[in-house]
Order: structure tokens, then C-alpha cells, then sequence
């Protein structure tokens, strides 16, 4: 897991809410998002932001995805 790409939100006090783990082959390996924090969105803003961040990590698998997101 430590050579996998991630992203996370946390709260304003430090609490993880949502997170995202890309695997090794830019493929979609984990993504949570705690219970309470459900229906709003967040599922949707970490994948946006971990697949944009993709492009950098992995430019030889998403190099010619320039407008994917």
C-alpha cells in the first residue's frame, strides 16, 4: 500500500473522511467515504482529484488523456 498513490479530505480537525488509493496500473483500487459524510459529493471530488493527480504520477499510462476529466 505505501507504493500506491492517494488522496484523502479531512476535516477541519484533522478526521479523514474520504480517501482514494490508485494502484500501480493507474487502476481505482480503493475509494471510502465515512458514513455520516455520505450524499455529498466527496466520492466524486477525490476520484476527479486522484485521477487529475494521475496524470502526473503516471504520465507514461495517462500522458495522452489530456482532457479525460
Amino acid at each position: 500500500m505505501r507504493a500506491m498513490r492517494s488522496v484523502s479530505i479531512e476535516t477541519a480537525e484533522g478526521e479523514m473522511i474520504t480517501w482514494a488509493f490508485l494502484g500501480l496500473d493507474g487502476s481505482l483500487k480503493t475509494l471510502h467515504v465515512e458514513e455520516q459524510h455520505r450524499s455529498q459529493g466527496l466520492a466524486k471530488s477525490i476520484a476527479i482529484k486522484l485521477f487529475h493527480d494521475a496524470k502526473n504520477w503516471y504520465p507514461e499510462i495517462f500522458g495522452e488523456c489530456s482532457n479525460f476529466l
